[in-house]
């Protein structure tokens, strides 16, 4: 019998814009630098029933393609919840991030190692970027970010197997009437996929779930991310806190996966 454990990254991904087909060629000469040396983890690119395949096709990535929901849930908690209940037999632990995330694989299989050899994968194991969000009746939930968090083969079975997607999104539409007033100044909750697992977690109160912060290394500027890469800024220790790095704004994210993809650092 085959006991090798099995990790898998879901990317939630597009190919609508220029910009985005660009993080998907990064992606790309990143994996296939991984898949080298590793073969312990599978990535698999998160799509819409519009997004061009062929894009992935190309490059031989993996691609789960859904159809637009019709739920009042975004789309993105639609196909993160899809995507776990269809790959949930076959792996132990999910890191599900973004197309513009910069994820070092050697880091996080090191991670996946380090969360399997304690047995968290048996365990209801939510764990990434701590979130809070506070409602107008001072109600909060906690969530992990969804640009990056680890959920274990356990709490999939836990959380999502037990549901139909659309049972979930009824749980979260009964936690919103209990806890939020009409406020026409705070955004609709259904906005955020994040904050919607946050929900699902809180509203089933009678699971034990492990939810701890991630770090997460958010870089402003080009200068601190190839600092950051070639260890100029940060001693060794912090630099293997750091699986994911987490590149904001839209004009930075394309221009360093631009130069990261020229400069053969990806």
């Amino acid at each position: 019998m085959d006991t090798k454990p099995r990790f898998a990254v879901l990317v939630i991904a597009t190919t609508k814009t220029f910009r985005e087909k660009m993080f998907i060629q990064c992606w790309h000469e990143k994996l296939k630098k991984y898949k080298a040396k590793d073969d312990i983890v599978d990535t698999y690119f998160l799509i819409d029933e519009d997004d061009d395949v062929s894009v992935f096709s190309q490059y031989k990535l993996n691609y789960i393609q859904y159809g637009k929901s019709t739920l009042s849930a975004p789309n993105i908690f639609f196909k993160t919840v899809e995507s776990f209940r269809h790959l949930a037999s076959s792996y132990d632990l999910f890191f599900r991030t973004n197309l513009s995330s910069f994820v070092r694989y050697p880091l996080l299989v090191q991670k996946f190692q380090e969360m399997y050899a304690k047995k968290e994968h048996e365990k209801n194991i939510y764990y990434g970027k701590h979130g809070c969000h506070t409602f107008s009746t001072g109600h909060q939930v906690h969530f992990a970010s969804g640009s990056g968090y680890i959920v274990s083969k356990a709490f999939v079975e836990s959380y999502i197997l037990p549901f139909t997607v659309y049972e979930l999104v009824a749980k979260i539409e009964a936690y919103l009437e209990t806890h939020r007033i009409e406020n026409p100044f705070e955004k609709p909750i259904f906005f955020y996929d994040d904050i919607c697992m946050g929900i699902v977690i809180d509203a089933m109160r009678d699971q034990v779930v492990y939810f701890s912060d991630m770090p997460r290394k958010d870089i402003f500027n080009q200068e601190t991310l190839f600092g950051f890469l070639n260890g100029l800024n940060a001693d060794p220790e912090t630099q293997k806190m750091y699986f994911h790095l987490r590149l904001k704004q839209p004009v930075f994210e394309f221009t360093s996966f631009g130069i990261l993809l020229k400069n053969n650092q990806v």
